[in-house]
């Protein structure tokens, strides 16, 4: 960690975070997780490392990959046994829905964005604003 003191969390964070609090502990493992990196101090380096493991992965590798492959096993009664004390058809739309959601993730999230960020905090490459 660098010595640097990391900026105050915005009211826009802090409420998301407080809003997400009291949903079990897995839930509240992932917000303190997130948490400790919103408001830990990271050298460049780091930041780049960050970057691209919460969205900007090569391929699926990331965060939001993970979370959405959680999220398909979660809807999937084969998977999640909770779902099957629900109609047949309720069971299908869930399932539906959290696979289109995962589709959506894979093919339409902007990892390229954070990928391009990732690359820029990363002060060992070359960058075109260098120069």
């Amino acid at each position: 960690m660098s010595p640097h003191t990391a900026a105050p969390v915005s009211t826009e964070l802090a409420d998301t975070a407080d809003n997400l609090t009291g949903f079990g502990r897995h839930v509240q493992q992932i917000v303190d997780g997130l948490m400790g990196i919103a408001t830990g101090t990271w050298t460049a380096d780091e930041t780049s490392t960050l970057l691209a493991v919460l969205g900007g992965g090569v391929g699926e590798d990331d965060i939001d990959s993970l979370k959405a492959l959680v999220i398909q096993r979660l809807g999937d009664p084969a998977t999640n046994p909770g779902l099957r004390e629900l109609t047949p058809r309720r069971a299908r739309e869930i399932r539906a829905l959290t696979r289109q959601y995962a589709a959506y993730d894979r093919d339409f999230a902007p990892r390229d964005l954070l990928s391009e960020a990732a690359g820029a905090a990363d002060i060992d490459c070359p960058h075109p604003t260098d120069h």
